[in-house]
């Protein structure tokens, strides 16, 4: 089956030893699809959680940052579906796996 990547969901916990008590939540999302229009909201969810929502900007194109997330996730696992939804519509889903 040839699976074509169209876009990446990066997570991240992180601290910085000595200075953060708890590990802080990161998260990016990029994507690049023709079906997406100016203005529309993008979500991503991780199971049943709605993790981080926006809009698209520029025809064709989504890039979430940090400030596009909902709910932190502060357990993320190996085989957690991630989902991303537009237009009211499960667009693709895909298991987490390490980089």
């Amino acid at each position: 089956m040839n699976e074509r990547e169209f876009g990446e969901f990066d997570i991240e916990l992180s601290r910085i030893e000595k200075q953060e008590a708890e590990y802080s939540f990161k998260a990016s999302l990029k994507i690049r699809h023709e079906s997406l229009e100016k203005g529309q909201d993008v979500e991503v969810y991780l199971d049943d959680i709605l993790v981080m929502r926006g809009k698209v900007k520029k025809a064709g194109r989504i890039f979430l940052r940090d400030k596009a997330i909902m709910n932190p996730v502060n357990d993320p696992r190996e085989g957690q579906v991630c989902r991303v939804v537009w237009g009211g519509i499960e667009q693709f889903r895909a298991p987490l796996r390490p980089d």
